[in-house]
C-alpha cells in the first residue's frame, strides 16, 4: 500500500510533468 508521502511525491511528479506540458 502506498504510504502519504509516495502519493505526495507522485502528486508533485505529475503536476511538474502538466505544468511543463503546459509552457512548453
Amino acid at each position: 500500500m502506498l504510504g502519504l508521502s509516495d502519493v505526495l511525491a507522485f502528486d508533485e511528479f505529475a503536476f511538474d510533468l502538466v505544468s511543463q506540458a503546459l509552457l512548453a
